[in-house]
Protein backbone atom coordinates (compact mmCIF):
# COMPACT_ATOMS: atom_id res chain seq x y z
CA UNK A 1 0.00 0.00 0.00
CA UNK A 2 1.42 3.08 -0.79
CA UNK A 3 0.70 6.47 0.70
CA UNK A 4 1.70 10.22 -0.79
CA UNK A 5 1.15 13.13 0.92
CA UNK A 6 -2.10 15.06 0.29
CA UNK A 7 -2.43 17.58 -2.77
CA UNK A 8 0.84 19.01 -2.50
CA UNK A 9 4.21 17.87 -0.45
CA UNK A 10 3.30 18.57 3.20
CA UNK A 11 6.29 20.11 5.36
CA UNK A 12 6.73 18.26 8.45
CA UNK A 13 9.06 19.43 11.49
CA UNK A 14 9.59 16.98 14.10
CA UNK A 15 11.35 17.53 17.48
CA UNK A 16 13.49 15.39 19.79
CA UNK A 17 14.85 15.72 23.36
CA UNK A 18 18.38 14.12 21.86
CA UNK A 19 20.78 13.73 19.24
CA UNK A 20 19.43 10.79 17.60
CA UNK A 21 22.32 9.18 17.66
CA UNK A 22 20.18 6.38 19.42
CA UNK A 23 16.48 7.23 18.80
CA UNK A 24 15.35 4.13 16.48
CA UNK A 25 11.78 5.11 17.12
CA UNK A 26 12.54 8.67 15.75
CA UNK A 27 14.61 7.17 13.22
CA UNK A 28 12.31 4.72 11.79
CA UNK A 29 8.80 7.41 12.01
CA UNK A 30 11.15 9.94 9.99
CA UNK A 31 12.72 7.80 7.21
CA UNK A 32 8.98 6.47 6.54
CA UNK A 33 7.52 10.21 6.32
CA UNK A 34 10.87 10.72 3.87
CA UNK A 35 9.90 7.75 1.34
CA UNK A 36 6.26 8.73 1.14
CA UNK A 37 7.08 12.22 -0.07
CA UNK A 38 6.90 14.41 3.16
CA UNK A 39 9.49 17.29 3.25
CA UNK A 40 11.46 16.69 6.66
CA UNK A 41 13.18 19.22 9.18
CA UNK A 42 14.37 17.64 12.43
CA UNK A 43 15.01 19.67 15.96
CA UNK A 44 17.26 17.50 17.93
CA UNK A 45 20.00 18.46 20.36
CA UNK A 46 23.98 19.08 19.88
CA UNK A 47 25.86 15.69 20.01
CA UNK A 48 29.45 14.42 19.81
CA UNK A 49 27.83 11.65 16.99
CA UNK A 50 26.73 11.85 13.32
CA UNK A 51 23.49 12.08 12.27
CA UNK A 52 21.97 8.33 10.87
CA UNK A 53 22.80 7.97 7.49
CA UNK A 54 19.14 7.18 6.84
CA UNK A 55 18.17 10.65 7.50
CA UNK A 56 20.05 12.90 5.25
CA UNK A 57 17.30 13.61 3.16
CA UNK A 58 15.92 15.19 6.39
CA UNK A 59 17.05 19.18 7.26
CA UNK A 60 18.63 18.67 10.64
CA UNK A 61 19.00 21.83 13.14
CA UNK A 62 20.59 21.59 16.23
CA UNK A 63 20.14 23.33 19.38
CA UNK A 64 22.16 23.34 22.70
CA UNK A 65 20.94 21.41 25.92
CA UNK A 66 20.78 23.70 29.14
CA UNK A 67 20.08 21.86 32.53
CA UNK A 68 16.81 23.30 34.13
CA UNK A 69 18.11 24.66 37.47
CA UNK A 70 15.87 24.01 40.63
CA UNK A 71 15.22 27.93 41.28
CA UNK A 72 13.56 27.96 37.79
CA UNK A 73 11.48 25.24 38.36
CA UNK A 74 10.34 27.23 41.69
CA UNK A 75 10.51 30.61 40.90
CA UNK A 76 9.90 31.62 37.18
CA UNK A 77 5.97 31.93 36.36
CA UNK A 78 7.16 32.31 32.72
CA UNK A 79 8.41 28.24 32.74
CA UNK A 80 4.57 26.54 31.86
CA UNK A 81 4.17 29.22 29.57
CA UNK A 82 7.29 29.67 27.28
CA UNK A 83 9.34 26.05 28.98
CA UNK A 84 13.29 26.68 29.98
CA UNK A 85 16.14 27.57 28.38
CA UNK A 86 16.53 24.26 25.86
CA UNK A 87 12.49 24.42 25.11
CA UNK A 88 12.82 27.97 24.38
CA UNK A 89 15.50 27.82 22.21
CA UNK A 90 13.81 24.73 20.49
CA UNK A 91 10.74 26.63 19.71
CA UNK A 92 12.88 29.63 18.30
CA UNK A 93 14.27 27.21 15.51
CA UNK A 94 10.44 25.28 15.52
CA UNK A 95 8.71 28.23 14.11
CA UNK A 96 10.65 29.63 11.62
CA UNK A 97 10.08 26.13 9.30
CA UNK A 98 6.63 27.13 8.73
CA UNK A 99 5.26 23.74 8.70
CA UNK A 100 1.93 22.12 7.95
CA UNK A 101 2.61 19.02 11.00
CA UNK A 102 4.67 19.30 14.14
CA UNK A 103 5.72 16.25 15.87
CA UNK A 104 6.58 15.56 19.15
CA UNK A 105 8.79 12.91 20.13
CA UNK A 106 7.71 12.78 24.07
CA UNK A 107 6.66 15.18 26.70
CA UNK A 108 9.72 17.26 26.87
CA UNK A 109 9.15 18.60 23.35
CA UNK A 110 5.56 19.36 23.74
CA UNK A 111 5.44 22.56 24.38
CA UNK A 112 7.96 24.49 22.37
CA UNK A 113 5.61 22.28 19.38
CA UNK A 114 2.14 23.27 20.63
CA UNK A 115 3.71 26.97 20.27
CA UNK A 116 5.43 26.73 17.35
CA UNK A 117 1.77 25.31 15.85
CA UNK A 118 -0.97 28.03 17.07
CA UNK A 119 1.82 30.21 15.78
CA UNK A 120 1.69 28.57 12.45
CA UNK A 121 -1.68 27.49 12.55
CA UNK A 122 -0.65 23.80 11.95
CA UNK A 123 -1.55 20.28 12.80
CA UNK A 124 0.21 18.67 16.27
CA UNK A 125 1.41 15.15 16.80
CA UNK A 126 2.17 14.12 20.31
CA UNK A 127 4.35 10.77 20.02
CA UNK A 128 4.59 9.40 23.87
CA UNK A 129 7.46 6.58 23.61
CA UNK A 130 6.64 6.07 27.24
CA UNK A 131 4.73 7.36 30.43
CA UNK A 132 7.40 10.67 30.73
CA UNK A 133 6.46 11.17 33.82
CA UNK A 134 6.96 8.25 35.66
CA UNK A 135 10.52 7.96 34.38
CA UNK A 136 11.16 11.24 36.75
CA UNK A 137 13.42 9.65 39.71
CA UNK A 138 15.88 11.49 41.77
CA UNK A 139 19.28 10.98 41.16
CA UNK A 140 20.77 12.57 43.62
CA UNK A 141 20.55 11.51 47.74
CA UNK A 142 19.06 14.07 50.29
CA UNK A 143 16.03 16.54 50.73
CA UNK A 144 17.45 18.53 47.29
CA UNK A 145 17.71 15.82 44.92
CA UNK A 146 13.82 14.19 45.44
CA UNK A 147 12.62 17.85 45.57
CA UNK A 148 14.17 18.12 42.16
CA UNK A 149 12.64 15.03 41.26
CA UNK A 150 9.20 16.12 42.24
CA UNK A 151 8.83 19.52 41.02
CA UNK A 152 10.35 18.11 37.41
CA UNK A 153 7.67 15.41 37.67
CA UNK A 154 4.76 18.19 38.66
CA UNK A 155 5.66 20.50 35.88
CA UNK A 156 5.37 17.82 33.28
CA UNK A 157 2.38 16.50 34.70
CA UNK A 158 1.00 19.83 34.41
CA UNK A 159 2.75 20.41 31.08
CA UNK A 160 0.83 17.46 29.38
CA UNK A 161 -2.53 17.42 31.43
CA UNK A 162 -2.51 21.78 30.33
CA UNK A 163 -1.77 20.59 25.98
CA UNK A 164 -2.11 17.07 25.39
CA UNK A 165 -5.86 17.90 24.44
CA UNK A 166 -4.63 20.63 22.17
CA UNK A 167 -3.02 18.26 19.56
CA UNK A 168 -4.63 16.68 16.85
CA UNK A 169 -3.68 13.09 17.03
CA UNK A 170 -1.51 10.65 19.93
CA UNK A 171 0.63 8.27 19.28
CA UNK A 172 2.04 6.05 21.72
CA UNK A 173 4.05 2.62 21.27
CA UNK A 174 1.22 -0.12 22.93
CA UNK A 175 -2.49 -0.83 24.10
CA UNK A 176 -1.35 -0.51 28.05
CA UNK A 177 0.01 3.06 27.94
CA UNK A 178 -2.23 4.06 25.40
CA UNK A 179 -5.37 3.16 28.37
CA UNK A 180 -3.66 5.10 30.67
CA UNK A 181 -3.11 8.26 28.96
CA UNK A 182 -6.56 8.32 28.17
CA UNK A 183 -7.59 7.77 31.20
CA UNK A 184 -5.44 10.14 32.50
CA UNK A 185 -6.67 13.26 30.91
CA UNK A 186 -10.29 11.87 29.27
CA UNK A 187 -8.69 11.82 25.63
CA UNK A 188 -9.57 10.12 22.52
CA UNK A 189 -7.88 6.53 23.01
CA UNK A 190 -4.35 7.47 21.26
CA UNK A 191 -3.42 5.52 18.54
CA UNK A 192 -0.86 2.53 19.18
CA UNK A 193 2.43 2.31 16.67
CA UNK A 194 4.42 -0.19 18.22
CA UNK A 195 8.48 0.19 18.06
CA UNK A 196 9.47 -2.30 16.14
CA UNK A 197 12.48 -3.09 13.91
CA UNK A 198 11.79 -3.31 10.03
CA UNK A 199 12.18 -6.65 9.00
CA UNK A 200 15.08 -7.06 6.80
CA UNK A 201 17.62 -9.90 5.53
CA UNK A 202 20.41 -10.23 8.66
CA UNK A 203 23.94 -11.27 7.88
CA UNK A 204 24.79 -13.17 10.83
CA UNK A 205 27.47 -12.66 12.42
CA UNK A 206 29.50 -14.76 14.97
CA UNK A 207 29.96 -13.78 18.85
CA UNK A 208 31.92 -16.78 19.86
CA UNK A 209 34.80 -15.61 16.43
CA UNK A 210 34.12 -11.80 17.66
CA UNK A 211 34.82 -12.64 21.56
CA UNK A 212 37.23 -15.80 21.24
CA UNK A 213 34.35 -18.39 22.96
CA UNK A 214 34.11 -22.04 22.88
CA UNK A 215 32.66 -23.76 20.42
CA UNK A 216 29.89 -25.13 22.59
CA UNK A 217 29.11 -21.96 24.12
CA UNK A 218 25.84 -21.18 25.13
CA UNK A 219 25.20 -17.18 25.00
CA UNK A 220 23.23 -15.15 26.51
CA UNK A 221 22.84 -11.66 25.43
CA UNK A 222 21.48 -8.86 26.70
CA UNK A 223 21.26 -5.48 24.85
CA UNK A 224 20.18 -1.48 26.61
CA UNK A 225 21.22 0.93 29.12
CA UNK A 226 22.73 0.72 32.92
CA UNK A 227 20.19 2.10 35.39
CA UNK A 228 18.58 1.24 38.52
CA UNK A 229 15.57 -0.26 37.28
CA UNK A 230 17.29 -2.96 35.06
CA UNK A 231 18.74 -5.56 37.42
CA UNK A 232 21.97 -6.36 35.49
CA UNK A 233 23.66 -7.55 39.04
CA UNK A 234 21.64 -10.08 39.02
CA UNK A 235 22.04 -11.70 35.77
CA UNK A 236 25.58 -11.45 35.79
CA UNK A 237 25.68 -13.07 39.46
CA UNK A 238 23.09 -15.69 37.67
CA UNK A 239 26.00 -16.91 35.64
CA UNK A 240 27.73 -18.30 38.59
CA UNK A 241 24.62 -20.68 38.87
CA UNK A 242 24.76 -21.84 35.08
CA UNK A 243 27.19 -24.93 33.36
CA UNK A 244 30.04 -23.67 32.64
CA UNK A 245 29.33 -23.51 28.50
CA UNK A 246 27.05 -20.39 28.95
CA UNK A 247 28.18 -17.58 28.18
CA UNK A 248 26.95 -13.68 29.01
CA UNK A 249 27.90 -11.09 26.77
CA UNK A 250 26.15 -7.54 27.34
CA UNK A 251 26.24 -4.77 25.19
CA UNK A 252 25.54 -1.51 27.12
CA UNK A 253 25.03 1.89 26.90
CA UNK A 254 26.13 4.29 30.00
CA UNK A 255 28.26 3.78 33.10
CA UNK A 256 29.88 0.65 33.21
CA UNK A 257 31.93 0.78 36.26
CA UNK A 258 29.82 -0.61 38.55
CA UNK A 259 28.81 -3.45 36.74
CA UNK A 260 33.01 -4.06 36.14
CA UNK A 261 33.44 -4.21 40.04
CA UNK A 262 30.80 -6.48 40.30
CA UNK A 263 32.17 -8.35 37.62
CA UNK A 264 36.02 -8.33 38.51
CA UNK A 265 35.19 -10.34 42.16
CA UNK A 266 33.63 -13.12 40.57
CA UNK A 267 34.83 -16.58 39.41
CA UNK A 268 32.98 -16.53 36.56
CA UNK A 269 34.90 -12.96 35.35
CA UNK A 270 36.37 -14.91 32.57
CA UNK A 271 32.60 -15.97 31.07
CA UNK A 272 31.15 -12.29 30.92
CA UNK A 273 31.68 -9.87 28.02
CA UNK A 274 30.72 -6.50 29.28
CA UNK A 275 31.17 -3.86 26.57
CA UNK A 276 29.23 -0.82 25.14
CA UNK A 277 26.87 -0.59 22.41
CA UNK A 278 27.50 -1.83 18.88
CA UNK A 279 27.15 -0.44 15.13
CA UNK A 280 23.27 -0.48 15.02
CA UNK A 281 23.80 -2.33 11.39
CA UNK A 282 25.77 -4.91 12.79
CA UNK A 283 23.98 -5.76 16.24
CA UNK A 284 21.53 -7.54 14.37
CA UNK A 285 23.73 -9.90 13.19
CA UNK A 286 25.61 -10.42 16.03
CA UNK A 287 22.04 -10.85 18.52
CA UNK A 288 21.45 -13.77 16.21
CA UNK A 289 24.24 -16.05 17.01
CA UNK A 290 23.21 -15.95 20.65
CA UNK A 291 21.31 -18.43 22.29
CA UNK A 292 18.97 -16.20 24.24
CA UNK A 293 18.23 -12.68 25.17
CA UNK A 294 17.39 -11.20 28.22
CA UNK A 295 15.42 -8.18 29.79
CA UNK A 296 15.57 -7.82 33.28
CA UNK A 297 13.38 -5.06 34.22
CA UNK A 298 12.52 -3.80 37.41
CA UNK A 299 8.72 -2.36 37.60
CA UNK A 300 9.62 -0.08 40.13
CA UNK A 301 7.55 2.76 38.67
CA UNK A 302 4.64 2.45 36.18
CA UNK A 303 6.65 3.03 33.10
CA UNK A 304 8.60 0.29 33.46
CA UNK A 305 5.61 -1.60 34.51
CA UNK A 306 3.84 -1.19 31.05
CA UNK A 307 6.99 -0.85 29.12
CA UNK A 308 7.04 -2.91 25.79
CA UNK A 309 10.89 -2.41 24.42
CA UNK A 310 11.92 -2.25 21.42
CA UNK A 311 14.71 -4.83 22.36
CA UNK A 312 12.00 -7.29 23.08
CA UNK A 313 11.42 -7.46 19.19
CA UNK A 314 15.12 -7.19 18.29
CA UNK A 315 15.63 -10.59 19.92
CA UNK A 316 12.36 -12.16 18.25
CA UNK A 317 13.87 -10.74 14.74
CA UNK A 318 16.90 -12.46 14.94
CA UNK A 319 15.22 -15.62 16.10
CA UNK A 320 16.23 -16.01 19.20
CA UNK A 321 14.41 -16.99 22.61
CA UNK A 322 13.47 -14.21 25.18
CA UNK A 323 13.40 -14.85 29.08
CA UNK A 324 11.86 -10.97 30.33
CA UNK A 325 10.86 -9.69 33.49
CA UNK A 326 7.30 -10.94 35.01
CA UNK A 327 5.51 -7.14 33.66
CA UNK A 328 2.06 -7.52 32.07
CA UNK A 329 2.90 -6.56 28.37
CA UNK A 330 6.07 -7.65 27.54
CA UNK A 331 4.00 -11.31 29.27
CA UNK A 332 1.14 -10.71 27.15
CA UNK A 333 3.67 -10.61 23.95
CA UNK A 334 6.28 -13.55 24.87
CA UNK A 335 3.12 -15.83 26.03
CA UNK A 336 0.65 -15.20 23.13
CA UNK A 337 3.50 -15.70 20.84
CA UNK A 338 5.30 -18.34 22.87
CA UNK A 339 8.49 -17.10 21.90
CA UNK A 340 10.31 -17.97 25.54
CA UNK A 341 9.31 -16.94 28.72
CA UNK A 342 9.56 -14.34 32.02
CA UNK A 343 11.30 -14.20 35.56
CA UNK A 344 8.63 -14.39 38.44
CA UNK A 345 11.18 -12.56 40.24
CA UNK A 346 14.70 -11.12 39.79
CA UNK A 347 16.93 -13.03 42.11
CA UNK A 348 19.62 -14.57 40.05
CA UNK A 349 18.69 -17.82 41.60
CA UNK A 350 15.26 -17.42 39.34
CA UNK A 351 16.45 -15.61 36.74
CA UNK A 352 19.44 -18.78 36.36
CA UNK A 353 16.96 -21.24 36.08
CA UNK A 354 14.62 -19.70 33.74
CA UNK A 355 17.09 -19.11 31.13
CA UNK A 356 18.57 -22.62 31.48
CA UNK A 357 14.56 -23.70 31.50
CA UNK A 358 14.36 -22.12 28.00
CA UNK A 359 18.00 -23.18 26.50
CA UNK A 360 17.94 -26.69 27.09
CA UNK A 361 13.84 -26.88 26.33
CA UNK A 362 12.96 -30.17 23.84
CA UNK A 363 11.18 -26.80 22.56
CA UNK A 364 13.83 -24.61 22.15
CA UNK A 365 13.74 -24.79 18.04
CA UNK A 366 10.20 -24.08 17.80
CA UNK A 367 10.40 -21.42 20.27
CA UNK A 368 13.02 -19.83 17.72
CA UNK A 369 10.36 -20.64 14.97
CA UNK A 370 7.96 -18.77 16.29
CA UNK A 371 10.38 -15.51 17.41
CA UNK A 372 10.70 -15.32 13.50
CA UNK A 373 6.90 -16.09 12.28
CA UNK A 374 5.76 -13.44 15.14
CA UNK A 375 8.03 -11.28 13.43
CA UNK A 376 7.11 -11.78 10.18
CA UNK A 377 3.56 -11.51 10.17
CA UNK A 378 3.05 -9.05 13.55
CA UNK A 379 5.55 -7.23 15.12
CA UNK A 380 7.33 -5.74 11.96
CA UNK A 381 7.95 -1.68 11.31
CA UNK A 382 6.27 -2.23 7.35
CA UNK A 383 3.38 -3.28 9.53
CA UNK A 384 3.42 -0.73 12.05
CA UNK A 385 4.40 2.33 9.16
CA UNK A 386 1.14 2.10 7.78
CA UNK A 387 -0.59 3.35 10.98
CA UNK A 388 1.86 5.72 10.70
CA UNK A 389 1.22 7.38 6.93
CA UNK A 390 -2.55 6.71 7.34
CA UNK A 391 -2.41 8.82 10.27
CA UNK A 392 -0.62 11.46 8.50
CA UNK A 393 -2.77 11.47 5.07
CA UNK A 394 -5.83 12.78 7.62
CA UNK A 395 -4.17 15.49 8.91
Amino acid sequence: MKFSPSRQKKRVCMAVMNDLSFDPRVTKEAVTLLSAGYDLTIVALEGGNLTPEQLIMATIIRVKQEKTKIHTLLFSKKLLHIGNQTQQAMYTELVKVHADIYHAHDLNTLLPIIRAARLNNSKVVYDSHELFTETINSTNNGLLGSGYSLLLKWYFRTIEKKFIGDTDVVITVNDAIADELQKRYSITRPSVIMNCPELHDIKKKDLKVKFGLPNNAKIIIYQGGVDKFRKLDSLIRALLLLPEEYFLVMFCIGDLSSLNKIVSILPTRKRVILTGPIEPQDLAGYTQSAHIGVIPFSGLNLNKKLALPNKLFEYMMAGIPVAASDLPVMRSVIRQSNVGDVFPDLSAHTIAKVIRMICESPRYQEMKENCITASRSLYNWQKESLKLLALYENL
